[in-house]
């Protein structure tokens, strides 16, 4: 219900239960509240949780859920939420993230696409202006 901590039992116990439960009871008890993990959006209530969302997408968690949930439940409930956090579905644009021991922000933006298609704009626009005023000359 806590997604910070949410997020940090998955990643630590996720493990060790699923060691004992075994494929099946596994997806019959924890394969809801995971895959709420990855329905959850992050907000300003949640700075922290913002930082730690990243463990859910982590290669060695993804290989924990695919052995321990079987490949054919991880292909069918994970492969969505994968899709859309690679596609960039979930813009977590200027998301502020504080540092261990650092008491700074630090602000993020996770696509630079359109300030660089702008400048990209205006720099061509400036060369064909400049190349027009030496035909001109």
């Amino acid at each position: 219900e806590d997604p910070p901590t949410s997020v940090l039992s998955a990643w630590y116990l996720f493990e060790h239960v699923s060691r004992v439960l075994g494929p099946r009871k596994t997806a019959e008890s924890l394969l809801e509240s995971i895959l709420k993990l990855y329905e959850n959006e992050p907000n300003d209530a949640h700075l922290p949780y913002n930082g730690k969302i990243a463990k859910l997408y982590h290669h060695s968690f993804l290989l924990r859920l695919m052995v321990r949930l079987g490949l054919r439940c991880f292909l069918d409930n994970f492969i969505t939420p994968l899709v859309e956090a690679v596609g960039g579905y979930k813009d977590y644009d200027k998301t502020e993230v504080f540092l261990h021991s650092h008491s700074e922000k630090v602000s993020k933006r996770t696509s630079h696409l359109k300030t660089m298609d702008s400048e990209h704009m205006d720099a061509s626009v400036s060369d064909d202006s400049s190349a027009s005023e030496k035909q001109s000359s």
